[in-house]
């Protein structure tokens, strides 16, 4: 088993606000890690980069990321950016199931 938690995680909040996406039909916000890249959505727009684990920490570049405009989620897709490429120690909670 990894030490890293690769796979597909949901962002639950941002800042102790509940996370959520721009439209009531789109999946949650979420974030997938795999070996040496990152991706995922932040609630309107998908986002990817390369990356890598060391000693607990990603380090990300700074995320690609598609240019739909959503006014209610910018800032949250911001944030979880923004952190994924400040090299952050990510303490994973719970995966998201696969469908």
């Amino acid at each position: 088993m990894s030490p890293y938690p690769y796979g597909r995680w949901q962002v639950v909040s941002v800042d102790g606000v509940p996370a959520r996406s721009a439209f009531e039909e789109s999946p949650p916000p979420s974030v997938a890690f795999e070996t040496g890249r990152y991706g995922g959505s932040g609630g309107c727009n998908g986002f990817g980069a390369v990356g890598v684990w060391v000693d607990g920490r990603w380090y990300g570049d700074w995320p690609m990321m598609t240019a739909m405009a959503c006014p209610d989620v910018m800032d949250q897709e911001s944030k979880i950016t923004g952190i994924l490429a400040s090299a952050p120690e990510i303490t994973p909670w719970r995966k998201v199931r696969s469908r």
